[in-house]
């Protein structure tokens, strides 16, 4: 009934089938899964609670770190007893199936007890659902790793959880930010202190599947690692994943020694809350500071350094972001603005490069084990014949900068159509479907940097492939015939003739690649609409704004364009 009422209120159709039988014991096996995760953590809570182990050696530990009941409670902490058949036998004493326990990496092969003379944290999704366990050895002379987790299942991916998110995620929302640790630990004494909008990577390096899951929450993370030199390397790793996902990212750098759960031990929340506040810089300057207090006046190292920031800055989707960063560091290394631009847009071309190149390999590979399509084999005859799906815009794009490049585009501000078009394609070439396109558009900007991108050099030194495209889009066997002006006096009335139409040609095709990408955004928000079963009422929230917000955008882009939307 409430989705129902929900559907109605939005104005979304409600498809109501029957459940897929595969579908359903799928769902019903995971629900197995989750009900055994559950019954294990009761487990480990009782033994922790109610145990004379338990309690002398587990609570005792987190009673020591100043943890309090309810914290103990609502983390669900708990103790594996030493006994190596404990669990075994309470699972088996409730009629539960062993192979469930051991698929899920809480009993061996053996039938013992993976976990034993350990203190747990259940790990939980985002939804709240325990998906796995990790236990810490609290005896300092023992061989064991300190830590040891569950193994990857079907109901946990390791890349895919951060520690702390169930009981984060309301506080982020909130305060639209989050703060980053790398432990269990940091994560409880922090939350205990009042600051609640706090996750944890449980040590590991972060994950594009992580990031996107602060993503869903907030795009402003502070991150918070140990003050000493291997923290702060831990960070730097970790930093240029955030930037590519376009998240904003800040750092707090604590003193030598010290962790967030220990400052906080010793020094109280309120301390911690202060020190935070008045350290917490924008990751991008402090790195900036940080390699240009390592660099002295050392100009090799400092070129080294100033290498690793462009690589960093080039990684920010957002081009206004970008140049503000670029303003920011050019004028902290002392060095010209316009050095910065050049080079990092050298990192972006080169970054796109390899990427094609990746996608141009997977393509080989795929084609080596499957049979290549007919198009394939028409390309290297005729490139300039074929058209897949919207190979037309894309075949227009390459063909007015080709063609019309090397004429102005606004000859008052000195901007050439090459200079206009190449500054537009930048956060739209990840779009193109035909590899040669995009390829030949790189090579022309690399011409273009160099100052030399004439159809002439073009043709001469490029690929055969791409010379024989050039040709192509340089001889059109279509004309514009003087006749209609000179012998008929038939004039053009909306437009100048197509040798004098080079601006408004160049903008027409961005204009038209532009309204391309917004109408397959619309067309993904739509599919994740589609299935909003799965989706909280919040992001279903979220999803129906930027809807909105795309169709305003597809009806300006198409309002300039002329164009009718059906």
């Amino acid at each position: 009934d409430a989705i129902r009422y929900l559907a109605k209120k939005y104005g979304i159709e409600l498809e109501e089938t029957g459940a897929d039988p595969i579908f359903d014991a799928a769902e019903q096996e995971k629900e197995s899964l989750y009900l055994v995760n559950q019954f294990a953590s009761q487990f480990f809570q009782k033994q922790l609670l109610e145990t004379d182990e338990g309690k002398s050696v587990g609570l005792s530990y987190f009673k020591d770190r100043g943890y309090r009941e309810d914290m103990i409670q609502l983390f669900q902490l708990g103790f594996a007893p030493t006994d190596r058949t404990a669990l075994v036998k309470a699972a088996t004493a409730k009629g539960y199936s062993i192979e469930l326990f051991q698929r899920l990496g809480l009993v061996n092969k053996y039938d013992q007890d993976f976990f034993h003379d350990r203190i747990m944290f259940p790990i939980h999704s985002p939804n709240g659902k325990i998906v796995a366990f990790a236990g810490r050895y609290l005896q300092k002379t023992a061989n064991s790793p300190k830590y040891i987790n569950s193994p990857e299942t079907e109901i946990y991916n390791k890349s895919k959880v951060l520690f702390g998110m169930y009981f984060a995620r309301n506080a982020i929302r909130k305060q639209n930010k989050v703060y980053l640790v790398e432990g269990y630990t940091d994560v409880i004494t922090l939350f205990q202190a009042g600051i609640e909008n706090v996750v944890a990577s449980s040590g590991t390096s972060l994950t594009i599947e992580q990031i996107r899951l602060i993503r869903r929450y907030t795009h402003d993370v502070t991150m918070l690692y140990d003050g000493d030199k291997a923290g702060v390397k831990a960070a730097l790793r970790g930093v240029d994943l955030l930037l590519q996902e376009d998240l904003n990212v800040r750092i707090v750098q604590l003193p030598e020694s010290e962790d967030p759960d220990s400052y906080i031990r010793k020094f109280g929340a309120q301390a911690f809350h202060d020190y935070s506040a008045a350290e917490e810089k924008d990751f991008v300057l402090f790195k900036t500071g940080l390699l240009l207090e390592e660099s002295g006046n050392d100009p090799i190292r400092k070129t080294q350094m100033l290498k690793d920031i462009v690589s960093s800055i080039a990684l920010i989707p957002d081009t206004i972001k970008r140049s503000v960063y670029i303003k920011e560091c050019a004028q902290r290394f002392g060095i010209s603005e316009k050095i910065f631009v050049e080079e990092t847009q050298k990192v972006i071309r080169q970054q796109i490069t390899q990427k094609r190149q990746g996608q141009i390999q997977t393509a080989l590979d795929q084609s080596q084990s499957e049979k290549a399509p007919e198009s394939w084999s028409e390309w290297d005859k005729n490139p300039d014949k074929v058209v897949i799906d919207d190979d037309f815009q894309e075949r227009d794009v390459v063909r007015v900068l080709i063609s019309m490049g090397h004429l102005p585009y606004d000859a008052e501000a000195q901007i050439s159509v090459a200079s206009y078009m190449l500054t537009e394609l930048q956060d739209h070439l990840d779009q193109f479907n035909n590899s040669n396109y995009r390829s030949l558009i790189e090579h022309y900007a690399q011409l273009f940097e160099e100052g030399n991108a004439t159809p002439e050099k073009l043709v001469n030194d490029a690929d055969p492939i791409f010379s024989q495209m050039v040709i192509n889009f340089i001889t059109s066997p279509y004309e514009y015939s003087e006749n209609w002006e000179k012998k008929w006096e038939i004039f053009l009335q909306n437009q100048l003739p197509p040798a004098q139409n080079q601006k408004e040609e160049a903008k027409q095709v961005i204009l038209r690649l532009r309204l391309r990408k917004i109408m397959k955004l619309i067309k993904e928000n739509q599919e994740i609409l589609s299935k909003s079963k799965d989706l909280e009422t919040t992001e279903i929230d979220r999803h129906l704004k930027a809807h909105q917000m795309l169709v305003q955008m597809r009806n300006e882009v198409a309002s300039e364009l002329s164009t009718i939307l059906l």
